[in-house]
């Protein structure tokens, strides 16, 4: 019991301090046998008519649909990132508004045949973690 003790406490120890570290090892972890690939955000300037009106930050998921392909995917995130900037930053300036939140539904269906150019039809599935519009101040 003691033992049991002193992994929980280094284990909540290791989480306290080093949360980057801790939340890498639970963020791998697939949820209900779906294993994905967490793409870093993406940061950009919303431009009006030559202003600065916002900054947009999106988060995508890749959700692989066979647990083999797994490193196939992995191995074409830069292409599938370029190709995803390219397709936000034109939505950026014709669909994004700073007076509405972002609809993940048309960014989903405008990134899904990007994603399935680079990896195939149906091997990975789309999904947006993080879609927000911060109004320049």
């Amino acid at each position: 019991m003691l033992r049991f003790a002193s992994i929980v406490m280094i284990l909540l120890l290791a989480a306290e301090f080093s949360p980057a570290l801790f939340a890498l090892t639970v963020q791998d972890a697939p949820e209900e046998g779906k294993h994905k690939v967490e793409l870093m955000p993406f940061t950009f300037t919303m431009q009006k008519k030559g202003r600065l009106i916002g900054k947009v930050t999106v988060q995508a998921v890749l959700e692989v649909q066979d647990a083999s392909k797994i490193e196939y995917v992995k191995q074409r995130v830069p292409q599938i990132r370029a190709d995803f900037n390219l397709v936000l930053s034109e939505l950026s300036r014709v669909r994004f508004d700073i007076n509405r939140p972002i609809d993940p539904d048309l960014v989903q269906r405008s990134l899904t045949p990007y994603a399935d150019y680079r990896v195939g039809k149906d091997v990975v599935k789309v999904y947006l973690k993080q879609a927000l519009i911060e109004p320049n101040k």
